[in-house]
């Protein structure tokens, strides 16, 4: 067999890149010529093949050996010329999209594709050359001497001409230059740098290489400017760079730079792919101004320009680039020539191209189509126009402070919001309301209780009757201390119609918690139940125990009480985390309640009459979108008890046994529930409501795989604006739309004004990063005798219709507008954290901590385990105070609610600090997966039980091993994770477990106590022949 011989050299390292980066279909450069006045078709294809013979890379094609990765370059001696004429009713979009759909092969000649349209004196032409053959630099040099030598200029001779095959083996030859080293050094940090990814992309775009065109027009005051500038390249570049920044705030990053000069002269008349994207350093702060930017631009240009060549091989995808060319002005007699556009095969998804010819400057950005949508690009040209003109108007304008907008109207506009005239003002009267139309109907249910909606009226008067002779009214917060119940339903309807607000308060909160509650909102009365009488602190406020008080309760009216009551006074407190180490409460009125209300029945459409599901706190507004807007329009509610919420199991039977239609819930608790053996049972039958925290798309793609008819919606909202503000319905459309990187947070509901502003309460244009300040009607009284910081985070802006002055509540949440009139979240200003539902300031854990003899200094963290799982984890110095982890876990109970204590306690020598001396957040260790300190020694499982119960534990919590006397929640787990035992528990053992059982044991050696106690009277109620079957199937 015959070796075959094939002769040819090699690419350089810019082909390299442009080979690596290619699909099934070369890439090709197009650029399209205006050609005005009277065309002679002969000269053209003859000035055309003179180019083709004076440049061997418009000659060269492309033969890969099976034995090579790379291909060769072949120069062949001779190549055709295709000029094809279209017929003259062809458009010049129409041709575009014909040759993008003939493949241009590499292995053949002509290397030009031409095609001739156009008619009567306009005429175009269009010119596509394989990437490989030809850098965008190179097409302007071929339409340069395709019009000299149409017009009959000499042209240089070839010989004088460096030719691109001998550019590669000068390339080559640069590897073992003194000078290679140096270069390495200059592209180091450049290349570890991220490159810059497209602002406002859609996630999901498929990979392909449609390109568009947005043409830009430049006023004539910049292009006067521009022309007077000796830097004009450098400025286009810094504004472009600028607008990005202010898009994506980030301070170092890279973007594909197409270098405007080649290293060497003697290679700028060469023909060729002598140039590729380069990855060209942005480093942008808000202090620095503008016309530091254009010398570091320059500086950076420069370098870039004179290090091109070094440029290692390896693979760079910019999403982002830009180019800048000086184009002469070209004269061929009586037919102008005038370059229209290039279409750039760069695998730049957005490209800034600018050009200057003579004293006229021209831009345009080229994009994905798949990838960026027309709004997306008309945001980024008039955000892009904006910094140009201010800073060319004001180069030392810092570049915080340089607008994003030339026009006030450019901004989003403020919504008319209508005043609203609901008939009924508070949530009992409308309840009332229900009662008397749907006296029957099913109002609330708990487990085996339930009550009617006539039943839950008059046990609510009676109660409310009560509570107004204990010293309830308006303004006057009534403590609710009770377990999830019916009781808990009835108590927050009375304490309404008794005119007061009601303060509800976990039954998990510690002593010291509570304490702190009672005495700082002055509550004159404690509705609670006899189990919770041990909890309370000594010296509470007059306690009114429901089952000591039921016979003193039948004697009260079942009529409601007179209440004094206002839309204006308060319906509700709920405390909410504090940075200073202590919860803050938050007072919410009548107007803003029944301003939700009606809002989120209107923007959800709730149905009147269905089964809502109730499964978070009640000393929490999470589940406020099911409780009011339920009893409001006749719904049941069912409240589920807290062992069904984290058994997915039983939440999957219950929802399908009662027919759940609503259901809100917090994601990562419905990504733990969906872990289960029926994952679609899980869900609703109409509508699910996300909320408290930020919800992933990967977890949207699993519910619509499992229930498609289900509707989906984010919320968002805080508290001190009225549970929620924002609703985005989530679709398939919208999925295969995204531009956000987690689902958005929706628009706003009626009654709801929604404002992005920036660091100076400025309005920002769409797409840029603010803080999320928010109007409107739902906007809470403030904080319970916390004045001070009620004019902290309430504040009046001129920022209404016509500037008018605007209450505002500060949200300290970082988001940004979307083309589309919904907002994306982008995380927090401060420490502030959402877990499992719950708002956390992670200063407050600090600050407990501090307060701890043996604890030196401390810092808290939000970290995601291996499954993507949050969790809190607090890095501990200690003092010389001998203690162990075990001691300051059983501290943190004493004064924190179970969602705010750390899952891992790690100890550190010492905190990483930054430059500046602060905590190093980023430097922070990744704990390891070992057991940690606990106070009982380690006790190995003894039974195949506990053997099987400990590798659920160890897969679960991902440590290494579990003793059985470990508690579970000291080994870092919490309730989504405990809901995953279960599921694990059943599926392993193939038994049914009794909840509360199993919810009561928190080690492995109680739990395998359970699980053989259930298998043994499972035995024992076998018959002797099940028994002796069984045995032989074993």
């Amino acid at each position: 067999m015959q070796s075959q011989t094939l002769s040819g050299f090699q690419l350089s390292t810019q082909q390299r890149q442009l080979w690596s980066l290619q699909t099934e279909q070369a890439h090709c450069n197009q650029i399209l010529v205006s050609l005005k006045g009277d065309l002679d078709r002969g000269k053209l294809r003859q000035a055309l093949e003179t180019v083709v013979k004076r440049h061997e890379s418009l000659r060269t094609i492309f033969r890969q050996p099976a034995t090579l990765t790379m291909p060769l370059q072949v120069v062949e001696p001779q190549a055709p010329v295709s000029l094809q004429r279209v017929e003259e009713n062809i458009t010049l979009e129409q041709a575009i999209a014909d040759i993008r759909q003939q493949p241009h092969t590499l292995e053949q000649l002509p290397v030009i594709k031409a095609v001739l349209g156009g008619q009567a004196k306009e005429y175009w032409l269009l010119l596509t050359v394989p990437a490989l053959c030809a850098d965008h630099h190179s097409l302007h040099l071929l339409v340069t001497e395709l019009a000299q030598h149409y017009g009959g200029q000499r042209l240089t001779d070839s010989e004088e001409l460096v030719q691109f095959s001998e550019f590669v083996t000068w390339q080559q030859s640069l590897e073992n230059d003194e000078e290679a080293s140096a270069g390495q050094d200059f592209w180091q940090r450049r290349v570890e740098l991220p490159s810059l990814s497209a602002p406002l992309s859609r996630r999901n775009a498929p990979s392909d290489n449609q390109t568009e065109v947005h043409k830009i027009q430049l006023s004539k005051s910049v292009q006067e400017q521009l022309s007077s500038s000796p830097n004009s390249g450098a400025i286009l570049l810094a504004s472009w760079l600028v607008m990005l920044w202010r898009q994506t705030e980030q301070p170092d990053f890279t973007i594909g730079v197409i270098p405007q000069h080649r290293s060497d002269p003697e290679l700028e008349s060469g023909i060729g792919a002598f140039q590729q994207p380069l990855p060209f350093l942005g480093c942008l702060s808000e202090s620095i101004s503008f016309a530091t930017l254009v010398q570091h631009v320059q500086q950076e240009w420069e370098q870039l320009e004179e290090w091109q060549d070094y440029f290692p091989g390896v693979e760079q995808k910019h999403s982002v680039g830009f180019e800048y060319q000086t184009i002469p002005l070209l004269s061929a007699g009586d037919l102008a020539f005038e370059i229209d556009r290039i279409w750039g095969s760069c695998n730049i998804p957005l490209h800034l191209t600018c050009t200057a010819q003579g004293n006229t400057f021209k831009a345009a950005l080229y994009y994905s189509s798949s990838l960026l949508s027309q709004e997306a690009i008309k945001i980024f040209t008039s955000q892009w126009q904006a910094v140009l003109t201010h800073a060319l108007e004001n180069p030392e304008q810092s570049l915080g402070n340089i607008p994003l907008t030339l026009k006030q109207e450019e901004l989003p506009s403020p919504i008319k919001i209508d005043p609203g005239t609901q008939l009924l003002d508070c949530f009992h009267q409308q309840f009332a309301q229900q009662a008397l139309q749907k006296p029957n109907q099913t109002a609330v249910v708990y487990e085996e209780q339930q009550l009617t909606y006539q039943a839950l009226e008059q046990r609510a008067n009676q109660l409310a009757h009560a509570l107004q002779h204990c010293g309830a009214g308006p303004d006057i917060p009534v403590a609710l201390y009770l377990e999830r119940s019916v009781d808990a339903v009835v108590a927050i309807l009375a304490i309404l119609k008794s005119g007061s607000a009601y303060l509800p308060l976990d039954p998990a909160l510690p002593t010291a918690g509570l304490a702190f509650r009672l005495e700082d909102a002055k509550v004159p009365v404690i509705i609670t139940q006899t189990e919770l009488l041990p909890n309370l602190p000594s010296d509470s406020p007059p306690i009114f125990c429901l089952e000591a008080e039921q016979e003193r309760l039948q004697q009260y009216p079942i009529k409601p009480p007179q209440s004094q009551a206002t839309p204006e006074n308060l319906a509700y407190l709920i405390y909410t985390s504090g940075s200073t180490g202590q919860p803050k409460p938050v007072a919410v009125e009548h107007r803003q309640l029944m301003t939700y209300v009606y809002g989120i029945i209107e923007r959800l459409q709730l149905p009147p009459s269905a089964s809502y599901a109730s499964v978070s706190t009640l000393a929490a507004d999470l589940g406020h979108t099911m409780l009011f807007p339920s009893l409001c329009q006749g719904g049941t509610l069912h409240l589920l008890a807290t062992e069904r919420v984290c058994d997915s199991q039983a939440f999957a039977d219950y929802c399908q046994q009662q027919q759940i239609a609503c259901l809100k819930i917090v994601p990562s608790h419905l990504q733990a529930l969906l872990k289960g053996p029926s994952p679609s049972g899980v869900l609703p039958q109409q509508r699910l409501i996300l909320g408290g925290e930020v919800c992933r798309w990967s977890l949207i793609e699993s519910i619509m795989a499992l229930q498609p008819h289900c509707q989906i919606f984010n919320h968002y909202g805080p508290t001190e604006t009225t549970v929620g503000v924002m609703t985005e319905a989530v679709t398939t459309e919208s999925i295969a739309e995204a531009i956000s990187a987690t689902v958005p947070l929706g628009i706003p509901l009626d009654g709801v004004q929604v404002y992005v502003l920036d660091a100076h309460q400025k309005p920002v244009p769409i797409g840029v990063p603010g803080e999320v300040y928010v109007g409107g009607r739902t906007v809470g009284r403030g904080y319970l005798n916390r004045p001070q910081l009620t004019t902290e985070r309430f504040i009046t802006l001129p920022v209404g219709i016509n500037s008018a002055e605007e209450r505002l509540y500060k949200t300290g949440d970082r988001a940004r507008l979307l083309p589309d009139g919904s907002y994306e979240f982008l995380g927090r200003i401060d420490q502030q954290v959402k877990l499992h539902g719950f708002r956390i300031e992670l200063g407050e854990i600090e600050a407990v901590l501090t307060q701890h003899d043996a604890v030196k200094e401390t810092v808290v963290v939000v970290r995601e385990d291996q499954r993507d799982n949050p969790m809190l984890v607090a890095y501990v110095v200690r003092t010389k105070t001998v203690t162990d982890t075990a001691d300051l876990r059983q501290y943190l109970q004493t004064q924190l609610p179970d969602y705010m204590i750390p899952s891992l306690l790690v100890v550190l020598k010492i905190l990483p600090l930054t430059t500046n001396g602060k905590v190093n957040r980023q430097a922070l260790p990744i704990p390891e997966k070992v057991r940690p300190e606990l106070s009982q020694n380690f006790v190995a499982p003894r039974t195949e039980t506990e053997v099987a119960i400990a590798t659920i534990w160890c897969d679960i919590l991902q440590l290494e091993t579990v003793g059985v006397t470990d508690n579970f929640f000291d080994l870092g787990g919490h309730s989504l994770l405990a809901t995953q035992v279960l599921s694990r528990l059943r599926e392993t053992f193939q038994i049914e477990l009794p909840l509360r059982r199993l919810f009561d044991a928190h080690t492995v050696a109680e739990i395998a106590d359970v699980i053989e106690e259930v298998l043994i009277a499972e035995i024992e109620a076998l018959s002797d022949d099940e028994a002796e079957e069984q045995l032989n199937a074993s």
